[in-house]
């Protein structure tokens, strides 16, 4: 079944080699009429008239013979009429006609058909049983020997074998089922097309159990190119980011007018320069930097590519990208306060009742500009997923990583919680590599220590030693729990721990890289299982870690495009943390009738789901909500003297502005939601207090560590994410104030 003869391989290539007969299939009336046929409606509608045809056959010598191939037929109708279904799905019409074509003579007719669908129909004459996975490669394998495949062809491939099949099946029931058949001619018929029919079905059913990836990898010529990665990290890449390397080796080479192993082939060559040149550590010797980093410029020119008209306006909005973003802000918030303006103009207001108003119409107009912009902008670039290295053996031994939950221990029922969501964690993401830990504060008291903290750490230390013994092995586990003694501070005057959570991640990671001077006084697990870690996940004591999340996110962050790269101190490129998507816990949406109105309104609680994939998408930088994982080195080495003490309670867009964010928008995590409108403000009003604190950080000059003032990094779209959560955090007063405006003094309706 995996031989063909040279003769038919070389007849096939002659045929679809002759460039006089190749082209691109552009008009719809040169498409085959087998294949349009061939639609949901149209094919299930012929169908039943075959049915009945064949019902209606009289002849009780042929029956039997015509009875098989329709029971064939109606025993597999589910698939039949499946693959009818997703036909149109598997090769959308834009797609079926950019693929290769040729023209195909039969009898005097002179047909353009696309190049794998010929192939499609030559291999099933050829063959006398269904084609399995072996026998497919081995023909594509060996007509690639003589005529390149594109990547296109081969990801239409299956959908043209099953286009086959159904043709063969329509025009063998059609043929047996047709009442003006002459005598002479039944025999043949009734001797063929039975036996067609049931090749036809079994060959479907065959098709289904084949995995496509799979033969797909291993005949693309492109593929097997990109293996060639100086740098040696295609081959460890996920599935989905190698095929987006692919399709952006099909633009380049359609926009080139080369071939596509052509447009792979400079690419690595460009890769294989950078690497003789000494750039081992860098980006450049990977060949993904030259497809979708930085060297795409220096491929595209290498190639001669032209770009169309709409890639180059996008890429010049994209380097404009602050300036357009902002100026069609202010833009659209001036419209609509103008707007308000001329109306009360035309109820006859006067001069300083259209001021105040259009001043109580600012931030709710900035609001709606914003709404609308980033709609636009959002459906104007198309996203971008991070690269990502495949994950599904496992996190290897260098991305070694830990899972932490900053938290403060209240009452014995929160420990007991916490050890809990930590176990879930566990069973959600078991790996060799991924350990568990707690990193608790004491609440602040009056005092260093309090009778009740024996109690809690005792509690919190029983539950860990549990998991170790239930999950571990010789007595180690992968959980950990790591508490802080209290700590003085004069300015709050109490004792607590040093700068709260930050001070939490800031002291743990100084732990990790060796320091042993910090408040951390308790440590229960293995000491070696705080060795060698590279990434920090964190989360906080409410948030659920789906299944293989853990893993996700490392094997985008170990991804060399995505790691930090330095100019000396400066963050040139990559990022030092990721943010996860985030959602609001279907349970937690349930808990009570508040949680339930409230829960899936993003516009009333626009912290924990609201990052805007605009900034990702048209910045390349996202906004960090204090979830999600960081390289522990590199996120140091960011933050290292930039923060005063005493001075930051919400840190996360912070850290995230200096250590650059990006976001992961295909992980999602899950939080919980305050049950009750109390426990909301209270939340609220952490978060604003902490917004309200980076006020300093819009100057020209910003603090820094040791009472330093620095020259402020912040770029102009990094202040406006500032102004922007100040801006919201006024929202709720700006409009309750429009409203009590409209309904008192001032003019006209309300």
């Amino acid at each position: 079944m995996a031989e063909f003869s040279n003769a038919f391989l070389e007849g096939l290539a002659r045929m679809c080699s002759d460039e006089s007969e190749l082209a691109l299939s552009r008009h719809r009336k040169t498409a085959s009429k087998s294949l349009r046929v061939l639609s949901q409606h149209s094919y299930s509608q012929e169908l039943d008239e075959l049915r009945g045809r064949l019902v209606a056959t009289s002849d009780v010598e042929d029956s039997h013979r015509r009875e098989t191939a329709y029971e064939w037929f109606l025993d597999n109708y589910y698939l039949i009429n499946e693959t009818a279904q997703t036909l149109a799905e598997d090769v959308p019409a834009n797609f079926y006609f950019e693929l290769p074509s040729l023209v195909v003579t039969e009898g005097e007719k002179h047909t353009r058909l696309p190049r794998i669908y010929v192939l499609a129909r030559e291999l099933i004459e050829e063959i006398s049983e269904p084609p399995n996975r072996v026998a497919l490669e081995a023909f594509l394998d060996g007509f690639q020997r003589r005529v390149q495949l594109s990547i296109g062809e081969l990801w239409a491939f299956p959908a043209m074998l099953r286009a086959v099949c159904l043709e063969k099946i329509v025009e063998s029931l059609s043929l047996l089922s047709a009442e003006d058949n002459p005598e002479t001619e039944l025999d043949d018929l009734l001797s063929v097309h039975p036996a067609m029919v049931a090749f036809a079905v079994r060959t479907l059913i065959e098709l289904k159990t084949i995995p496509w990836r799979l033969v797909f990898e291993h005949c693309s010529l492109v593929h097997r190119e990109l293996l060639e990665d100086p740098a040696a990290v295609y081959s460890l890449m996920d599935f989905a980011t190698c095929d987006r390397y692919r399709r952006i080796v099909e633009g380049l080479a359609l926009r080139s007018g080369c071939d596509e192993l052509t447009a792979a082939a400079q690419a690595n060559a460009l890769a294989q320069e950078a690497s003789a040149e000494g750039h081992a550590d860098g980006l450049q010797n990977h060949v993904g930097y030259y497809l979708v980093g930085n060297g795409r410029y220096q491929l595209e020119r290498t190639l001669g590519a032209q770009l169309a008209l709409r890639i180059k306006v996008g890429r010049t909005l994209m380097r404009l990208a602050t300036p357009v973003y902002l100026l069609s802000i202010a833009v659209v918030t001036l419209c609509t306060i103008g707007l308000l303006a001329a109306y009360l103009v035309s109820v006859s207001a006067g001069p300083i009742a259209i001021i105040l108003a259009s001043m109580l119409a600012l931030v709710p107009s900035s609001g709606f500009a914003i709404a609308l912009v980033q709609w636009v902008i959002t459906n104007l670039i198309v996203p971008e997923r991070l690269p990502r290295l495949a994950v599904e053996t496992g996190i290897g031994d260098e991305n070694r990583t830990l899972v932490v939950i900053p938290t403060l221990f209240g009452d014995v029922e929160e420990v007991h919680e916490l050890v809990r969501r930590l176990e879930i964690h566990y069973l959600a993401n078991p790996d060799p590599n991924l350990g568990f830990a707690i990193l608790a504060d004491y609440t602040d008291a009056l005092q260093e220590t309090t009778p009740a903290d024996e109690v809690l750490v005792a509690r919190a230390r029983a539950g860990i030693d549990l998991l170790n013994q239930r999950y571990g092995e010789s007595g180690s586990g992968p959980f950990h729990l790591l508490v802080r003694e209290r700590r003085l501070n004069a300015l709050e005057g109490v004792w607590m721990g040093w700068e709260r959570k930050r001070g939490k991640l800031e002291e743990f990671n100084r732990l990790l890289a060796g320091d042993r001077d910090t408040s951390y006084s308790l440590h229960v697990g293995d000491a070696g299982g705080l060795e060698d870690i590279r990434f920090v996940i964190t989360l906080d004591s409410d948030t659920e870690l789906p299944k293989d999340a853990a893993r996700r996110l490392v094997g985008t962050l170990a991804h060399p495009l995505n790691r930090a790269q330095f100019d000396g101190d400066r963050l040139c490129s990559g990022y030092t943390v990721l943010q996860p998507r985030l959602d609001i816990s279907p349970e937690a949406s349930h808990r009570s009738r508040f949680s339930g109105v409230f829960a899936g309104d993003t516009g009333l609680d626009i912290y924990s789901r609201a990052v805007s994939n605009v900034y990702q998408d048209f910045f390349g930088s996202g906004v960090y909500v204090g979830k999600g994982i960081y390289d522990v080195d590199a996120f140091r080495r960011c933050l290292e003297g930039r923060v005063p003490e005493n001075s930051l309670l919400s840190h996360d867009l912070f850290e995230g502005i200096y250590g650059r964010t990006g976001l992961v928008t295909d992980v999602v995590l899950f939080e919980d939601y305050p049950q009750n409108y109390l426990s909301y403000a209270r939340r609220l009003h952490r978060w604003i207090r902490g917004d309200w604190q980076l006020l300093p950080w819009l100057r020209s000059r910003v603090p820094a560590g040791a009472g330093r003032l620095i020259a402020n990094p912040f770029s102009q779209i990094d202040r406006w994410k500032v102004v922007d959560n100040l801006r919201r955090s006024l929202l709720p007063i700006a409009l309750l104030a429009m409203f009590v405006s409209g309904w008192t003094w001032l003019p006209g309706n309300p």
